[in-house]
């Protein structure tokens, strides 16, 4: 199970799920202390409910430009920027779901929502300790506000360089 940052379980439910995660590995025959492991990657990320469809936005996105991070953007639809350990991505997160679902009544569940993802990923162990200081998961709990302020951090100094009057002045569209 996996929860973004701002989901509602309590840190002590987080704990739980990796308590359970350890009983059914043990089940199968894996001995392991997930408090104890190293954290090899880490994917904050947070939902934004949109007033348009993902596209209105690309003139936006082709705004936005990364220091030190090459800018990948796949067709409109995913935009990516990335250096060797570190990646930020901003995408259609309805599109994403519904490119996997091939039930007709499932689709059109998600047919009036718009929702973009911004996804702020430490693709390596050393990435997550250079960044936190610390990599055992134990720890990941109680730096919980540190998380969040990293991943505010590294999006608006990233990619959200721009006030609402500049993307509006840039791209001569009115942002809503």
């Amino acid at each position: 199970r996996s929860r973004g940052l701002g989901d509602v379980y309590k840190r002590q439910e987080q704990k739980n799920i990796l308590f359970e995660l350890e009983d059914q590995l043990r089940t199968i025959g894996i001995k392991t202390n997930i408090f104890e492991s190293d954290i090899s990657r880490l994917d904050t990320f947070i939902n934004i409910n949109s007033e348009q469809s993902f596209n209105n936005y690309t003139p936006v996105f082709d705004l936005m430009n990364a220091a030190r991070k090459k800018a990948i953007d796949w067709n409109g639809e995913t935009y990516l920027w990335k250096s060797g350990e570190h990646q930020i991505t901003i995408y259609d997160k309805i599109k994403e779901m519904t490119s996997k679902i091939k039930d007709e009544k499932q689709l059109k569940l998600f047919s009036d929502l718009k929702i973009v993802r911004i996804e702020n990923r430490f693709t390596t162990k050393r990435k997550f300790f250079d960044k936190f200081g610390y990599s055992k998961t134990k720890y990941l709990f109680d730096e919980y506000a540190d998380i969040k302020k990293v991943f505010s951090s590294d999006i608006s100094k990233s990619i959200f360089k721009y006030e609402q009057s500049d993307i509006e002045l840039l791209t001569g569209e009115s942002i809503k």
